[in-house]
């Protein structure tokens, strides 16, 4: 006890969440990824919206560039990615609307740019 305080010393844990971020310890290296909760309704603008239509395009940049800066390893990008464009298609977009955006924003955030 200190000064009144009575500590509680539990295990440390390798990971934690930090608002949109999982941050965990694998084989001695820092890894970073998304997070999103369970809860989580994705109820983007649907496709008949009043928005300008550059607005579709500045919502999928932003996630795309998100995703890869959040996520350290392909198979996460990956998988963001996947879940994000499978999220638009249930809000109502057509795959030949959203894909070629899809293709361009992946290839400018891509490390090779």
């Amino acid at each position: 006890m200190w000064f009144g305080l009575e500590w509680e010393v539990i295990e440390s844990n390798t990971s934690a969440v930090f608002m949109d971020l999982t941050i965990s310890i694998k084989n001695g290296k820092i890894h970073t990824t998304r997070f999103e909760k369970s809860l989580n309704l994705y109820l983007y603008i649907p496709p008949h919206s009043a928005h300008p239509p550059g607005a579709l395009n500045g919502i999928i940049f932003g996630q795309i560039h998100q995703i890869f800066i959040l996520c350290l390893e392909q198979p996460d990008i990956k998988k963001s990615v996947n879940q994000f464009y499978v999220c638009l298609l249930q809000r109502g977009y057509q795959r030949t609307d959203i894909l070629p955006i899809f293709n361009k924003d992946i290839h400018h955030n891509s490390p090779t740019h």
